[in-house]
């Protein structure tokens, strides 16, 4: 596949990790956000993508083989502002890059699985759930429109963990909480410390992306996970056994319905894909929860 790469989004914690990732390997990466400048030393063109102008501009400009797709925004609960940046934005990139991109990864999210059963975890590509929140149905109309350009790959990537998350998340904002707080014992308030996530290090989900992006014949989505579960409970004690802090928790919302308490994501699919070309998925999984965490900390 080419080596001429941009990165929309590039500025967000993904777009970060990614363009670096990408320049590791050589790639000649161009970096494009909405704010004036960029978040590292890259080359670096502004373009806000609700302008279908400016977005012609910018694929004129730089002509890329391929396009890596990061735009979203969460901190909104917002419908109408989140499927104008999280899927329309999307629009105008399929339509102004059609005589020059040979592949696009859009990355989507395990928020478009809604809440599934625990009977039918880990969730597979093919479970057919729907988003229960405003944001999840802005990834599910990015996927409806991504799915009619047989040039794109959908990736949906379980919950990161990196150097960069925001507050808006919540190991985000426990890494926050107990940071700031003195001393070796410390209480923090939690709804409930039961439900269980699928998380994976954002590094390692960059360090797939770039094994992906030497690879034809992608199937059309992927999961891009660990297919472990780790509980609000367990990501307390690893941040705890991180900080050398002993962390006690008061609960301050009501326990979540048995059937809803977990959503793992099935990385069968991508594992089975790279074990064709030779790639072992665990080998590229190499950050387990406490490194992870601890890079957070470190941030």
């Amino acid at each position: 596949m080419g080596r001429k790469v941009i990165v929309l989004g590039s500025n967000g914690m993904l777009g970060r990790h990614l363009v670096s990732e990408l320049l590791a390997g050589g790639y000649e990466v161009i970096a494009s956000d909405i704010h004036e400048q960029a978040a590292m030393d890259v080359e670096y063109i502004r373009c806000d993508l609700t302008d279908i102008q400016q977005v012609a501009e910018l694929m004129s400009v730089t002509e890329p083989e391929q396009i890596f797709f990061c735009v979203g925004v969460y901190s909104t609960k917002n419908r109408e502002v989140l499927e104008r940046i999280n899927a329309y934005t999307f629009s105008n990139v399929l339509a102004r890059s059609k005589s020059v991109c040979r592949r696009f990864y859009v990355v989507s999210s395990a928020s478009v699985y809604g809440l599934p059963p625990a009977k039918d975890l880990p969730v597979t590509e093919d479970y057919e759930g729907f988003p229960t929140s405003n944001y999840g149905l802005s990834k599910y109309l990015l996927e409806g429109i991504a799915r009619y350009d047989e040039r794109t790959v959908i990736i949906r990537p379980s919950n990161f963990l990196g150097k960069g998350l925001s507050e808006y998340l919540l190991p985000g904002k426990l890494v926050s909480k107990v940071k700031e707080k003195a001393g070796d014992e410390i209480e923090i308030e939690l709804y409930n410390e039961t439900s269980v996530r699928d998380f994976i290090d954002v590094r390692d989900f960059c360090r797939i992306m770039r094994e992906l992006i030497e690879l034809e014949d992608i199937p059309k989505v992927l999961n891009v996970s660990t297919g472990r579960g780790v509980s609000v409970r367990e990501m307390v004690d690893a941040l705890g056994t991180v900080l050398g802090k002993r962390i006690r928790t008061r609960i301050i919302g009501e326990e979540p319905e048995p059937r809803y308490r977990a959503h793992v994501q099935s990385n069968r699919r991508l594992e089975e894909y790279l074990s064709k070309h030779g790639i072992v998925l665990d080998e590229l999984l190499s950050h387990d929860l406490q490194s992870s965490l601890r890079y957070m900390v470190n941030q």
